[in-house]
């Protein structure tokens, strides 16, 4: 049977904004999608242990390990509700509505599309009873769908697979090898989705490694439960406080902006807290990892989720609308509270070495400390002397301007 999309596909994909050097993305909507399959089958009354299975496609060299080899593609498999008839008209409608109240935009799947050069479905879900096949290629070379229709006869169950094929080279370039990484960062997208205790078991796999997801989270994460709430403007947040005991995860302290259970954006912690640095890691073994969510932010994603449609400081017109900017200060706020006696071990140790800096080397600097302790305050720590000494002397020369 022929279906046709309720919108023009090509342009719908042409449009999609996916930027080169966010290949994953396909993949995150994939496993997205596998998870909110099986939370629609539990929704039901089916008790089951949820499962998703991630294998991890290769172009195949000769003479080399697995994770050298270039990433072709993705096949996501899953035991959720599956593809049946009222997922698939949702499939079929763009911007489709159907899981708006799980935060989803209804256009993930033409993620897929600008990133891979086909898709391929197959899906065995409960029909009056009894299991169906639905099987279908998903691609911009046609603008219907041959969707077939068969009886399952292995007795498999619940199954769906989605396959994404063939890289498109711009984003199959910039694409991660390691099987390692990969998993992490899915785990770093879906992070709040791995903090469910009824968090599916997740594995990824290609030819040669097989790898638990949620075993990683298990061995790296410490959350103990680790909450803060806080309000900007009438807004509420919550920031879930992390602490990361593995180098690999991530580049150091973050905080990370979510939206709808998954990552959105994410800002640098030692670009924005003075006396938090990467020495958090060689002294209290972790780095930090701030989760920050909100209904607010949910309801302010924008469509592709890899920005929020927010202004960048607070509307005067309208109090209600705090900008992200505000809300990012608060958040550091918070978590300079929750690392208080690690920052204040930092700053005063900084104070000790600045302090014996311009008494015993750099006199010339000694008299800023009194006249001006919010710019010395405002130093990195760990500066190497040549650095601290550049530093001072523009502290001085803006003393006197």
């Amino acid at each position: 049977m022929s279906r046709s999309f309720s919108t023009n596909l090509s342009g719908k994909v042409r449009n999609f904004p996916l930027p080169k050097n966010r290949p994953l993305v396909p993949l995150y909507e994939a496993v997205v999608n596998s998870i909110h399959a099986i939370d629609e089958r539990k929704s039901n009354g089916d008790v089951f242990d949820g499962r998703i299975e991630i294998e991890v496609v290769r172009d195949r060299t000769l003479f080399s390990d697995s994770d050298s080899n270039t990433v072709r593609g993705f096949r996501i498999a899953d035991n959720g509700i599956g593809f049946d008839e009222n997922n698939m008209k949702s499939f079929m409608e763009a911007d489709s509505e159907y899981k708006m109240a799980i935060g989803g935009k209804g256009v993930g799947r033409f993620s897929w599309l600008k990133a891979f050069s086909e898709v391929h479905i197959k899906s065995v879900y409960k029909e009056e009873g009894k299991f169906v096949v639905r099987e279908f290629d998903f691609t911009t070379a046609r603008s219907e769908i041959e969707d077939v229709l068969t009886e399952e006869e292995s007795g498999t169950g619940y199954c769906t697979e989605v396959t994404l094929s063939d890289y498109l080279k711009d984003y199959k370039s910039n694409a991660p090898k390691k099987l390692d990484i990969i998993a992490m960062r899915i785990i770093q997208h879906c992070l709040a989705y791995f903090l469910r205790k009824d968090c599916p078991a997740m594995k990824i796999y290609d030819t040669e490694n097989s790898l638990s997801l949620n075993q990683i989270f298990r061995d790296i994460i410490t959350t103990n439960d680790n909450q803060t709430q806080f309000e900007v403007k009438g807004q509420k947040f919550n920031l879930l406080h992390i602490k990361i005991t593995d180098r690999s995860f991530g580049s150091r302290n973050r905080l990370y902006l979510c939206a709808n259970e998954r990552l959105v954006d994410s800002k640098e912690l030692e670009k924005l807290i003075v006396d938090l640095d990467s020495d958090i890691f060689d002294n209290e073994e972790y780095w930090y990892l701030g989760v920050l969510t909100s209904e607010y932010f949910d309801e302010n994603v924008d469509m592709n989720r890899l920005s929020f449609s927010l202004p960048t400081e607070s509307s005067v017109l309208l109090p209600g609308n705090p900008g992200l900017d505000d809300i990012v200060k608060e958040a550091c706020h918070q978590v300079e509270l929750y690392l208080a006696d690690y920052l204040q071990e930092v700053k005063n140790n900084k104070q000790e070495r600045i302090t014996k800096y311009t008494t015993e080397t750099a006199p010339q600097y000694r008299h800023l400390a009194y006249y001006e302790p919010d710019k010395i305050a405002a130093l990195k720590p760990g500066l190497s002397d040549e650095a601290l000494d550049d530093a001072l002397y523009d502290i001085l020369l803006t003393e006197h301007q």
